[in-house]
């Protein structure tokens, strides 16, 4: 007889979850369903019809790229959902983004606001969420960089944001440190470091958040990951007509405390008549004088390069 009262109960939930999408009578905290997702995903909770109630619109995208994970999971047995429940919870979120008021997949009248493809990483799954529009309210961020690698050891660092009234306080910290100065250039946010060491940010994985308040009160809010050297990306050449801006020099010990190479980075930091930073690496090993043993634009080369004739590839690098 159990097995009888658990479909009309979810059929009233979706009933219930439909209506919250058309009405948007209510409002959660980010931490609260985002927690409840990666509940769902690690397997720590079945109540998948309690995280749909929890669910903000704007979340929609993110649960229905979810789901996919979720399918997955149920039907291999690394879930205890069953893929019957997984396939429910997806048709309901899938209801809902439908009939939301602040979020579409496609560009509409009411969502005209684009925000590009993002990756997110629940319960140690990285999930990507495909690019998708905003209802144009009084404040949202809409994109973030770095995302993935930065490239260089003082990355810009830029937060996109749409808001119909002036920004009265903005607030940039990476690894809990706050950043300053910051600047703001018609709706972009942007913290460029100034030519220091003290602003270096080491090899690995840094933390960025952002919270962004106007005139009349109204808050947005980010946090994302980026890393710095442990990924490969395009890093251009100094150019020719370029400016040097500032450089400073660093015991490799610093940087890279595993390292077999000793010695002295210098950095060179150059911008080019549009504001555009770039990036010279030089190494000087001691003993060997002042001739530099390797110059690179790349800062993931640089790493190769110092950790080449470590034995067993690259070591764990720690952030600063």
């Amino acid at each position: 007889m159990r097995r009888n009262v658990f479909p009309l109960w979810w059929l009233f939930s979706v009933v219930l979850l439909i209506v919250m999408g058309l009405t948007s009578g209510v409002s959660f905290s980010e931490s609260q369903h985002l927690t409840g997702l990666a509940d769902l995903l690690s397997g720590s909770t079945i109540d998948s019809v309690g995280i749909l109630y929890s669910l903000d619109e704007k979340d929609l995208p993110l649960a229905l790229v979810a789901s996919e994970i979720l399918k997955f999971r149920a039907l291999h047995g690394e879930i205890a959902l069953s893929a019957k429940n997984v396939e429910d919870f997806r048709a309901c979120v899938a209801k809902r983004l439908e009939n939301a008021k602040t979020v579409s997949l496609k560009k509409t009248d009411a969502c005209s606001i684009r925000v590009p493809e993002q990756t997110v990483e629940l319960s140690g799954q990285k999930l990507i969420i495909p690019a998708h529009y905003m209802a144009q309210k009084s404040l949202i961020i809409s994109d973030v960089e770095p995302k993935d690698e930065a490239g260089s050891l003082l990355p810009d660092i830029r937060v996109i944001f749409h808001s119909d009234q002036p920004i009265s306080k903005c607030i940039l910290s990476i690894d809990g440190k706050q950043l300053k100065p910051l600047m703001i250039a018609g709706e972009t946010l942007l913290y460029r470091p100034a030519v220091n060491p003290s602003n270096v940010l080491g090899i690995g994985t840094h933390t960025a958040e952002v919270l962004l308040q106007d005139k009349t009160g109204n808050c947005a809010s980010r946090s994302w990951a980026f890393t710095v050297g442990m990924k490969p990306v395009p890093s251009p050449s100094v150019p020719l007509n370029s400016t040097a801006v500032g450089s400073f020099s660093l015991p490799i010990g610093s940087l890279f405390p595993d390292s077999i190479i000793t010695g002295t980075l210098m950095v060179g930091v150059f911008e080019s008549s549009n504001g555009e930073r770039f990036f010279e690496y030089s190494i000087f090993c001691s003993g060997q004088g002042t001739k530099a043993a390797m110059k690179t634009s790349n800062l993931f080369s640089l790493r190769k390069y110092l950790f080449k004739r470590g034995k067993g590839g690259f070591s764990g690098i720690r952030p600063k």
